[in-house]
């Protein structure tokens, strides 16, 4: 929770943010379940915005179609989604760990 005080912010629309991810050069990457590649191919030489959806509705069909990439992490058992912070947490570890060096 400290580290929300420490950073910036910023409200918009979707269509907002996707102006601005294009502008600025930035990847979307998006989370879901139907997600086409696995999250240990999260890879990007530019900065990437993780998209995370909530746990019950995931994200909007607007944000997912306009993502460049849309990973998923792989789910034993019968359950089909797993809490969006531990998801976060997942591909964040992943994304730092395969693209920074040292």
């Amino acid at each position: 929770m400290g580290a929300l005080f420490s950073q910036k912010l910023v409200q918009c629309t979707n269509r907002e943010f996707v102006e601005w991810s294009r502008t600025s050069r930035v990847r979307i990457v998006a989370s879901s379940p139907s997600g086409l590649l696995g999250y240990k191919a999260l890879r990007s030489k530019e900065p990437i915005v993780l998209l995370i959806g909530s746990e019950k509705t995931g994200l909007s069909d607007e944000l997912l179609d306009a993502a460049d990439f849309t990973v998923r992490i792989p789910i034993q058992g019968k359950s089909d989604s797993i809490n969006a912070a531990v998801a976060t947490g997942v591909l964040l570890f992943e994304y730092a760990s395969r693209n920074t060096s040292g």
